[in-house]
Formats: C-alpha cells, sequence, structure tokens
C-alpha cells in the first residue's frame, strides 16, 4: 500500500469518526431537549388533534384537543362544541398527541376550570359529571370558587339522590362530558 493511498484511508476515517461524533452529539442534545418537555407542552402541541384520553380510573375520552389548561383540557367535536373537560389529574395516558410541542411561553393563559363550568351553565347543557367514587348527570345551576351544585336528572337509576342538587368539589371532578 503506498503511502499515499494510506493517507486517504486515514483520512476517510477521520471524516467517519467526526460524522459519528456529530450524530452522536446531535442524538444526546435530542435526548437532553426531549427530557425538558412536558405532557402539557406536548398538549399544547397538539391543539386541534383527535385523541384518545385513557383515564386513571379506567375509560376513555375522545375529542379533539380544544384548550389545555396546566389542570384540565377541553376536547371537541370538529364543529367547535364543547364535548368533555378532563381534569389533568385523572389522565393516565393520551392516544394520538403530536410529536412536535409547543412550550409555555407564548401560550396564553386558559379560562380558569370554574369559568368553563359556568359557561355550561350559563349554556343549560346537560352534563355527566364523574367524580371520585360518583357519576351524576344534570345541569349545573350554581358555579363556586371550589364546588359547583348540580341539579340531578333522573336517569332511571337507583340513586339515593333521587332528583335534587348535589354540590361537588371541584378538585375531585375527573370528566364532565356534554351530553
Amino acid at each position: 500500500m503506498s503511502m499515499e493511498r494510506m493517507f486517504e484511508d486515514l483520512e476517510a476515517r477521520l471524516e467517519h469518526l467526526e460524522g459519528e461524533e456529530i450524530r452522536a452529539n446531535a442524538e444526546e442534545l435530542g435526548r437532553a431537549e426531549r427530557a425538558q418537555l412536558t405532557l402539557l407542552d406536548r398538549l399544547r402541541g397538539s391543539l386541534g388533534r383527535r385523541v384518545r384520553v385513557h383515564l386513571r380510573a379506567g375509560g376513555i375520552v375522545e375529542g379533539q384537543i380544544a384548550e389545555v389548561s396546566d389542570a384540565w383540557i377541553v376536547l371537541g367535536d370538529a364543529e367547535g362544541r364543547v364535548r368533555a373537560i378532563v381534569a389533568r389529574a385523572a389522565v393516565a395516558g393520551i392516544e394520538g398527541l403530536a410529536a412536535r410541542s409547543r412550550p409555555r411561553e407564548g401560550a396564553r393563559p386558559g379560562r380558569s376550570f370554574a369559568s368553563l363550568l359556568r359557561a355550561l351553565a350559563r349554556d343549560r347543557d346537560l352534563v355527566r359529571v364523574t367524580c371520585e367514587g360518583i357519576e351524576v348527570t344534570g345541569r349545573f345551576s350554581g358555579i363556586g370558587s371550589d364546588s359547583a351544585d348540580l341539579a340531578v336528572l333522573p336517569t332511571g337509576e337507583r340513586s339515593a339522590l333521587g332528583g335534587g342538587t348535589i354540590t361537588l368539589a371541584l378538585d375531585a371532578v375527573s370528566v364532565v362530558r356534554v351530553l
């Protein structure tokens, strides 16, 4: 092997090793950047996408991500109507999120959970509310800062409530489905 060919071979190996090092650094930077992402960043990056939300207590809620805040996710339909409000703490997993994300900077602050419920009360929407241990159907009749009154509608099921009003602790609410 001539000296010239040996130097060419060494140069090619050096170029290959430099390329491998650049790729390894890029992958490491990508992993480090991904490690900084939160679920909320991924949710914000998926606004408008149809997803399936798996709940910690079991069950699935589907819809398009319409709004996101630190405490809740609003799922809508293709016409833009609210179909469900899911408490962030009730989420076990989400299918269908986009790979992209949108960090908190530049994200506008969302409405409060109570203000979302006030809109449902104002529109007299029929809802099914799932809380820790109970599920009730009715219409919101009053929303406080940490509780909500729900005028319970008889659903044909035997219940200790049998109609009337139940006051729900907002921090116990997992899902509000608009019927």
